[in-house]
């Protein structure tokens, strides 16, 4: 009724005169208009005459586009479509921002990236994100409600099984999410910890997601009596006699190797990208030779990732699990990160198999993954120890090398800070 009384109010043309203004044409009768014998009738009875039928009753009795497909989204009136849509567009088209503006000079790098769509991710569709930056605390970051709003949840769960998707998302009906509370007192830090069993670590869901069963059993995913058993297992393996020195002699060693390697000249000076080629690259190196992952290097040119690539997987699994804080990139980011973490779990599985062998072979393939460095106890042997404590093949794998691995890597990178004065020092002894 508010759009009837609004139409007259405003002195709006009839239906037809508007499909006129946008070069439709006007429907002669009101079978054309709808073929459903019930609407064409009731309309017949109130207008008498297509000519009549007023703007906002034609707009929503005129019969819809047939769907293509079930889920195919808005399947729209032919004349909503043709004018009101495509007057959208029109207006899209017009913009600046979205023409000659659009770059990140006017945007910034940071809104460029940020109004970029992701072909990986629902083909595209940008709709999630708007309703997660609009309502964060309303959604979950994969609730179906949020990402396919405009079909109904149970043939929204018909397309998904179809597609095999349907547990990449939560079919919960959205609920308000309380605000997270952040304690930073003494005090505070002190009550949580006396309560484990109140309290959980929050990223626990994230290690399983990524990991499966056993992500949910890595140690630090919780506080039952499995998981101090998990911190036990890898604190043995790990924490051998002269472990202290053992990571001295390691560090000095990596980082001189990697200065050499990686330093170039410029003007008849030393440089090197000190954050990028040996503060993160040199923990890489800690943990391939902790826990024999496959690194490619001089030494060990039959491995598969180079430097970069581990750190990048490493990384990315780090943010994944400890600082996914964005609702609207959350959802792009947790499977591009189980895609990766898959993968690179799948060859470590391999080669903890290959481990477990007994043997001639076994001791073949030993000679071929020793450690030439202060580490040289741990990569195939510190595997073989965890296998030895009872852990099976993919439980050393997803609950104990990848999660240790990628909550390592990147926590470690952080202490490394630069400072000029033992920088300039360093680098003055690679000449």
């Amino acid at each position: 009724m508010l759009g009837l009384r609004q139409g007259r109010a405003w002195n709006l043309g009839s239906f037809n005169e508007f499909r006129k203004f946008f070069g439709l044409k006007p429907y002669d009768t009101f079978e054309e208009l709808n073929s459903d014998p019930q609407v064409a009738d009731s309309l017949r009875h109130l207008y008498e005459h297509p000519d009549f039928v007023e703007i906002y009753t034609g707009l929503v009795s005129e019969e819809a586009k047939v769907p293509m497909v079930p889920g195919v989204g808005i399947a729209p009136t032919f004349t909503i479509s043709r004018a009101v849509l495509s007057d959208a567009v029109a207006l899209v088209r017009g913009d600046r921002f979205y023409t000659i503006d659009y770059n990140t000079k006017s945007l910034t790098n940071w809104g460029y990236s940020e109004v970029q769509y992701n072909l990986n991710i629902e083909q595209g569709c940008m709709i999630s994100k708007l309703i997660l930056r609009t309502l964060p605390n309303w959604f979950k970051t994969d609730s179906i409600y949020a990402h396919y709003p405009m079909t109904v949840p149970s043939e929204n769960r018909n397309i998904m099984k179809n597609l095999k998707r349907e547990q990449d998302y939560s079919w919960d009906r959205p609920a308000y999410i309380p605000p997270r509370v952040n304690l930073t007192s003494y005090v505070g830090a002190k009550y949580l910890l006396e309560r484990g069993q109140e309290y959980n670590v929050t990223w626990g869901e994230a290690t399983g997601w990524l990991f499966g069963k056993g992500g949910l059993e890595f140690m630090l995913s919780g506080d039952t009596k499995l998981h101090a058993q998990q911190r036990q297992r890898m604190s043995k393996a790990l924490y051998k006699d002269n472990w202290h020195q053992h990571i001295k002699d390691f560090y000095e060693q990596i980082t001189l190797q990697l200065l050499h390697q990686k330093s170039f000249k410029i003007a008849g000076m030393n440089m090197v990208d000190i954050t990028r080629d040996v503060g993160n690259i040199a923990h890489i190196y800690f943990a391939a030779s902790v826990f024999s992952l496959p690194l490619k290097t001089d030494d060990n040119p039959h491995g598969i990732y180079s430097e970069q690539e581990m750190y990048m997987v490493l990384s990315v699994i780090f943010i994944c699990i400890f600082f996914d804080l964005d609702p609207a990139t959350s959802f792009p980011l947790r499977h591009a990160t189980r895609a990766v973490a898959q993968q690179l779990g799948k060859i470590v599985e391999s080669n903890v198999k290959s481990v477990s062998m007994t043997g001639l072979i076994s001791g073949i393939v030993d000679k071929f993954r020793e450690n030439n460095n202060p580490l040289a106890d741990y990569g195939v042997h510190m595997v073989r120890q965890l296998l030895d404590s009872g852990l099976k093949e993919d439980e050393v794998t997803w609950s104990q090398i990848l999660p240790t691995a990628g909550a390592m890597v990147a926590n470690q990178a952080q202490v490394v800070r630069r400072r000029p004065s033992p920088t300039n020092l360093v680098l003055s002894s690679c000449d």
